[in-house]
């Protein structure tokens, strides 16, 4: 059978602004081109800019440690800082809900 990387479509889909759902003042917009900006409603010094990419088992992204799920697709947040590792649990055109690898938290966004 035909293996179908899921990279592109997610990378498409995600591009927009999320607010969250646990916190409304918080939003986290993926731009096509690889930035994401965070924001945080009432404090400036929140916001902050980092860049993204999508990856799969396929084609793993090189700082990531473990081991990647066969069918899984992540999500790599690179701050100034930090690498944050994602894994999607949800995409639809109004919800986006990530898994943060570090914590086993997951946070759940709605489309603005």
């Amino acid at each position: 059978g035909t293996v179908v990387d899921p990279t592109s479509a997610v990378t498409e889909g995600i591009v927009g602004k999320w607010q969250s759902i646990d916190d409304a003042n918080f939003v986290r917009e993926f731009k096509a081109g690889g930035t994401a900006v965070d924001t945080y409603e009432g404090d400036a010094a929140l916001t902050t800019t980092d860049t993204w990419i999508v990856f799969t088992s396929l084609n793993v992204d090189k700082d990531f440690k473990g081991t990647p799920e066969k069918d899984a697709v992540y999500i790599k947040l690179k701050t100034r800082t930090d690498n944050l590792y994602f894994k999607l649990a949800k995409l639809t055109p109004e919800n986006l809900e990530l898994i943060y690898l570090d914590r086993g938290t997951t946070l759940r966004f709605i489309r603005k």
